[in-house]
């Protein structure tokens, strides 16, 4: 798969690209991507859209996003 991982756990569904170190989570219809090179999350769950920018430690929130958790240093191989 061109160094790319699918990981089916209980439903959860995660793809990996180890190269370029970007993580797509989708755990019951909600969607995460990740990018540990530019230190990039957008988390979309249920329509609300927050993008978290790590290392210049932005945080974007459209709508009532209550709880966004990203630790980047688990995405990285």
């Amino acid at each position: 798969m061109g160094g790319a991982t699918v990981v089916d756990v209980l439903g959860r569904a995660a793809v990996v690209d180890v190269q370029g170190r970007t993580a797509v989570v989708y755990v019951q219809g909600r969607a995460a991507v990740v990018n540990a090179q530019g230190r990039t999350a957008v988390v979309d769950v249920q329509g609300r859209t927050a993008v978290v920018d790590v290392q210049g430690r932005t945080t974007v929130v459209d709508g009532q996003v209550r709880t966004v958790v990203v630790d980047v240093a688990h995405v990285s191989p």
